[in-house]
């Protein structure tokens, strides 16, 4: 009898989500796809998810009440999520600085935070600007007084999480530690 319920408590727990968080530039996006290829599951970048389902995010903020509508939709599309299962889930930068997201995300999810030294993430939001909606980071004149700025914001809500470096590392074994550690929760 108790070989059925283990059984069935890790099943539940294989089923549940994969949530990638950490600051704009952290690895979410590059590192989420070859993790749900690796883990053979779906993967959602919340951002894009918005795109498609809510309009294009410049739109949302051009309204008056831009950031507070880009918050209840953020927060709508965390409840979506979180009722789903076998997801790898890249949140948006400032997605998981919200504690209902967070609370709906870990209902049926891990959650784990990429970090990087913030020059590197500098470079890397350089180098991908012309690909990626990042206006604040575009607009910034100090980009990396910017970014030192959200991680200290971010850092009450990113220090609840399991936290991998990314610094120096290929997107491959970044995807591989992800993994590692995602099978090793599972096992809890």
């Amino acid at each position: 009898m108790s070989s059925g319920i283990s059984h069935s408590v890790l099943s539940k727990a294989n089923k549940k989500n994969l949530v990638l968080t950490g600051l704009m530039g952290s690895g979410k996006s590059t590192i989420g796809p070859l993790v749900a290829n690796n883990l053979k599951r779906e993967f959602i970048d919340t951002d894009e998810y918005i795109d498609e389902h809510f309009g294009p995010t410049a739109d949302i903020f051009n309204h008056s009440d831009g950031d507070v509508r880009f918050s209840l939709i953020e927060e709508r599309v965390a409840r979506d999520l979180s009722s789903r299962d076998n997801l790898v889930i890249a949140s948006g930068g400032r997605f998981m600085i919200n504690q209902a997201n967070i609370d709906a995300m870990g209902k049926n999810g891990y959650i784990l935070c990429l970090i990087a030294d913030l020059d590197e993430i500098v470079d890397r939001l350089l180098r991908s600007h012309a690909s990626t909606f990042r206006p604040r980071f575009a607009k910034a004149s100090n980009k990396y007084a910017l970014m030192e700025e959200l991680q200290r914001q971010s850092e009450p809500y990113y220090s609840q999480f399991f936290q991998l470096q990314t610094t120096r590392s290929s997107p491959s074994e970044v995807a591989r530690k992800v993994c590692e550690w995602f099978q090793s929760e599972a096992r809890k």
